[in-house]
């Protein structure tokens, strides 16, 4: 029996030595479902803790691929501005700007066609997200959608 007790020790102290391993979530988020648009507006906020499935700050410095869709355009020279903004709290809400370590603002560049665009933002600092976008032209007309790709990192030690 000490024998064993010895051994299962040891086995222990080998797993905890090699240090924590570190996991990381994936999971896509609306941000705006696919829906024609006419007028200025802002989506509700996302909450990246739950769509990290994590707790407390874990969610801060999490990576982001922001996705834009637009798939229907109309009207008489149509512009779309599409923007992530920010919250800490889902109440008071800010554009992030660029820094050293977010090198992509999260504003996509206007857009007046159908197509694709994807940001990518390496370190993201707020909780929630939240797609807001302006309309212009006469009778414009977009139908798109926004999605974001979260990868949550989690730092807590995992079991081999």
């Amino acid at each position: 029996m000490k024998k064993l007790t010895s051994l299962l020790l040891t086995a222990l102290l080998l797993a905890l030595s090699a240090g924590p391993v570190h996991a990381e979530y994936f999971e896509l988020v609306t941000l705006k479902a696919s829906a024609a648009v006419t007028a200025t507006a802002n989506a509700t906020g996302v909450d990246l803790v739950k769509a990290i499935f994590s707790t407390d700050n874990r969610h801060k410095g999490t990576k982001l691929a922001i996705y834009l869709d637009i798939t229907v355009v109309s009207g008489t020279n149509p512009t779309l501005d599409v923007k992530i903004q920010c919250s800490n709290d889902n109440t008071t809400w800010f554009d992030p700007a660029s820094t050293t370590s977010n090198r992509d603002s999260y504003a996509f560049a206007q857009k007046t066609a159908t197509g694709q665009d994807v940001k990518i933002i390496p370190v993201n600092p707020c909780r929630y997200l939240r797609e807001a976008h302006t309309v212009g032209g006469t009778t414009p007309s977009f139908t798109y959608s926004v999605k974001a790709e979260v990868v949550g990192g989690d730092s807590r030690a995992i079991s081999p």
